[in-house]
């Protein structure tokens, strides 16, 4: 785990994976991929991810609580099916919405704008989800 997150360790490498895929598939296709510019982008994932972690509340069904909280000790089929589909759901969120944003950015307050909206995002595809009969948590 590269970053520790507040409330959702689950949620919060799934951002950060989604924002490196999408800062990676920009570098990659103009050929910025110097080790700088890895290390850069990683930082810049980590901080959006950190960002993303504070706009979505800590999740009883994939955390245990506390700082840094880990994934649920003790799965069952449920707690493995919204784990996995929340974290999904989330990665492929984060990384639509970074794919073409090549960044080094670190400064949390540039990313608190596109954290919200992802976080918007996710909750409504839940609720939606949730709305067709697909239960996720």
């Amino acid at each position: 785990m590269p970053f520790a997150y507040m409330n959702n360790n689950v949620l919060g490498n799934a951002a950060f994976a989604g924002a490196f895929a999408g800062a990676l598939g920009t570098a990659a296709s103009t050929g910025a991929l110097s080790p700088a510019a890895l290390s850069g982008m990683k930082a810049a994932a980590g901080t959006l991810a950190s960002a993303i972690d504070a706009a979505i509340p800590w999740d009883a069904t994939i955390s245990a609580a506390g700082p840094s909280p880990a994934p649920i000790a003790v799965q069952t089929g449920t707690t493995v099916e919204a784990t996995v589909t929340k974290a999904k759901l989330l990665g492929d969120l984060v990384f639509g919405a970074t794919l073409g944003r090549f960044s080094t950015d670190t400064t949390p307050g540039d990313w608190t704008a596109l954290a919200t909206s992802i976080a918007v995002a996710y909750n409504k595809a839940l609720a939606l989800e949730a709305g067709f009969g697909y239960v996720v948590d």
